[in-house]
């Protein structure tokens, strides 16, 4: 799935946990090609850069209209199964 980075470079997200604790991989930004870089909650993020809270993930405004997708558990199971069944 993916989403567009507001302006404000706040992206409120809970993501579906499907009875598991929310595991994310990493995020890849689409519109640069290049995977995002995760940094600690209470730093400023940098272009290319994000960190989540557990509520939402915050971005650097440069990123702002950015499309990502985030690599969940979730996605990653759903990839595998649709590769099985292929």
């Amino acid at each position: 799935m993916t989403w567009t980075i507001p302006t404000d470079g706040i992206l409120p997200i809970v993501p579906l946990s499907h009875g598991r604790g929310f595991e994310e991989f990493g995020i890849l930004d689409a519109t640069t090609g290049l995977v995002m870089t995760r940094v600690e909650g209470g730093v400023a993020p940098w272009a290319g850069q994000y960190c989540y809270d557990g509520n939402a993930y915050t971005f650097s405004r440069e990123d702002a209209g950015h499309v990502i997708l985030i690599a969940t558990y979730a996605e990653l199971m759903r990839s595998v199964l649709d590769h099985t069944r292929s």
